[in-house]
């Protein structure tokens, strides 16, 4: 008597493993998709919440100098983002006569602005650009 297995069963088993392989990944996929706007909407709101913090702690004379790298460096932001994905991010402000716009910006086109907007509906966008903008009080 032989041991192993026949050609039919073989031929099942690889089929069987093909449907199951058909069916996971569109979902692994969405997942992967789902949880980087998830990531990309949180930092672009932690962004914008530490250049506020920035702002009222600070207060500083020269507010329109800001940048992402200002804000690791004072410790306002934490350093988690890796180098290629920081050079996506931005921040600015823009004086007024009472007041200051704070932009957080996301410039990169590597996420569907509908997935971000989705679980962040405060993110506004502009075609691929996704931005958050806060009115800040001068003192």
């Amino acid at each position: 008597m032989k041991k192993g297995f026949t050609l039919m069963e073989l031929i099942v088993v690889m089929a069987i493993i093909g449907f199951l392989l058909t069916v996971s990944i569109p979902i692994a996929l969405n997942a992967v998709r789902t949880a980087k706007a998830t990531q990309i909407g949180r930092n672009i709101r932690n962004i914008s919440n530490a250049g506020e913090a920035y702002y009222y702690t600070e207060k500083p004379e020269n507010f329109t100098e800001i940048s992402v790298n200002l804000l690791e460096n004072k410790s306002y932001l934490d350093s988690s983002l890796k180098e290629e994905d920081l050079s996506k991010y931005s921040i600015s402000s823009t004086e007024f006569e009472n007041y200051f716009v704070l932009e957080s910006v996301y410039s990169g086109e590597d996420i569907s602005t509908e997935l971000v907007h989705e679980k962040y509906p405060f993110i506004q966008s502009t075609g691929n650009v996704l931005f958050i903008r806060l009115k800040l009080g001068k003192w």
